[in-house]
């Protein structure tokens, strides 16, 4: 995967290769998060902020996102009790292979990476 995160930078012209993290168990991802500066989850259920509420001005960003499905409300409860802020993408549910995309584009656009 790291493969074609630098392929797919070179093809675009990115300077910058976003480092491709191998799956975690959600106590690992939880883990890890904590030493990112805006540590997010992707959540459609109460309680998530739109990501207009995100800070753009990081230096560093983390996006968990569920398989299929999504988390459950105690996986939520847990990643929150350790620091990691749920956004959401609106009302519609999308699929687990778009929400991600959708998700990155976002925050892409908030922090002024399309540039």
């Amino acid at each position: 995967y790291q493969k074609i995160a630098q392929a797919a930078a070179q093809q675009s012209g990115r300077g910058i290769i976003p480092p491709v993290a191998p799956l975690h168990t959600l106590e690992q991802a939880a883990e890890r998060m904590r030493s990112l500066e805006v540590p997010l989850v992707l959540y459609e259920g109460e309680g998530g902020c739109s990501f207009s509420a995100v800070r753009s001005d990081a230096k560093s960003y983390g996006l968990c996102i569920g398989s299929e499905g999504g988390f459950d409300p105690q996986e939520i409860e847990f990643l929150r009790e350790n620091g990691v802020q749920s956004v959401w993408l609106g009302k519609r549910i999308l699929r687990c292979e778009t929400a991600p995309l959708t998700a990155l584009s976002v925050l892409m656009f908030r922090t002024g990476n399309l540039n």
